[in-house]
């Protein structure tokens, strides 16, 4: 919470009661959750952000069925002005009837075929500068939104959608269907909202990383390719985040020597809006027989610390990359160097129970401290129910 270093709020998919918060900065065997979401036992995919004011948003897809007449009926959002205490809904961002302008530039609603789904995996982002021009605005991207292309009643291609806010959340407005390879992070700093996408062939062949920015909040935007040395195998995912500090841009994404291309996790920044970057970084300490899982991420903190935390299965080589075990490791000065790294589970378990972008880890960076929250269940042999961590490193 912008507005309360000790409060945080965390979401989890599945099983109400789905979302915990706390106002001692750190969680017990003997936290109670709040009251959920209204109307949502088993919100799929929960995505949460607390704006400068301290209001927590959480956006879901409507996945599973709440109720025996429910359909996937769109992109839900709620809110809570007690710190996480409490949510109503307020909207959904979009429905099957809104309208999507697509890459040709022409609009089309989503496919009416209410078992196909109208967004997966969102992706929920405030705008927190202070000097932005777009100050508080909530940006969401999804993926595999899909439409009937050719009118013949069949759902076609799904798309990578996005929509935007600026009252809070009560409604959205310039609804784009975007024609990119899976996104899993975006960020805002300086009036620009940043998303980085991997694996884009149309950029560099046979892949590459693709920085899209926009300085109309969505509107407009503009797509600068970075292609990997010949050294590096380029996997199929990686982040940004923008330092509060100077707007400095960081990109980490996973690739290796070997074929499978997802053994080491490199970081690379750029101070000149993404026109130009450093040599990347390897920043874990992991054999090449390793491999790091989907599962990584990144953030800056006020500080201009860099925060980062992924999976990787290095001491269960044996094993698939589900099971291993969740890694931390920071730098305090742009990625030169990098301080001590830190196994953050005390034993190796299931970090991703399911396909490739499930069992969601996150970092968030606040001040002198890091939360690392993850999906984990103990033991290697079988994945089980995952329980949500999170783990808290202090500077």
């Amino acid at each position: 919470n912008p507005t309360d270093a000790a409060n945080l709020v965390m979401a989890s998919q599945w099983n109400a009661p789905n979302v915990y918060k706390t106002t001692k900065r750190g969680w017990s065997a003997s936290t109670t959750p709040t009251g959920g979401l209204p109307g949502e036992d088993r919100p799929s995919d929960p995505q949460i952000e607390l704006d400068r004011n301290g209001v927590a948003f959480v956006a879901s897809m409507d996945f599973y069925n709440d109720g025996p007449n429910e359909v996937f009926d769109g992109i839900k959002i709620w809110k809570s002005m007690d710190k996480g205490g409490t949510f109503t809904r307020v909207a959904n961002a979009w429905t099957r009837a809104t309208l999507f302008t697509m890459p040709d530039g022409s609009t089309k609603a989503p496919c009416p075929d209410t078992s196909s789904t109208i967004g997966d995996r969102p992706i929920l982002v405030v705008d927190l500068d202070p000097a932005s021009p777009f100050a508080n605005a909530l940006y969401l991207f999804t993926g595999n939104t899909t439409f009937d292309l050719d009118g013949d009643g069949a759902c076609d291609t799904g798309y990578k959608t996005f929509a935007r806010s600026f009252d809070g959340g009560q409604t959205w407005s310039a609804h784009r269907a975007l024609p990119w390879q899976p996104m899993h992070r975006a960020d805002t700093r300086g009036g620009w909202l940043y998303v980085v996408t991997a694996g884009e062939t149309d950029c560099y062949n046979p892949a590459g990383i693709t920085l899209s920015k926009s300085p109309t909040a969505g509107f407009s935007w503009a797509r600068i390719c970075w292609q990997p040395p010949p050294h590096l195998v380029l996997g199929g995912s990686a982040r940004v985040a923008a330092s509060p500090v100077d707007g400095t841009l960081y990109i980490v994404f996973v690739a290796g020597p070997l074929s499978q291309s997802e053994n080491h996790v490199y970081l690379m920044r750029s101070s000149d809006g993404g026109v130009t970057w450093t040599t990347p970084a390897q920043v874990d300490l992991a054999s090449d027989a390793a491999k790091v899982s989907y599962n990584f991420d990144i953030s800056v903190s006020s500080n201009g610390r860099v925060d980062i935390a992924w999976t990787d299965n290095r001491n269960i080589l044996s094993a698939s990359d589900q099971y291993g075990d969740v890694f931390y490791r920071y730098s305090t000065d742009q990625g030169a160097t990098f301080g001590t790294e830190l196994r953050v589970t005390s034993q190796s378990g299931c970090v991703r129970s399911a396909g490739p972008g499930n069992d969601y880890l996150t970092v968030v960076s606040s001040g002198t401290k890091a939360y690392i929250g993850h999906g984990f269940s103990v033991g290697t042999s079988s994945c089980g129910t995952p329980l949500g961590y999170v783990a808290t490193v202090t500077h």
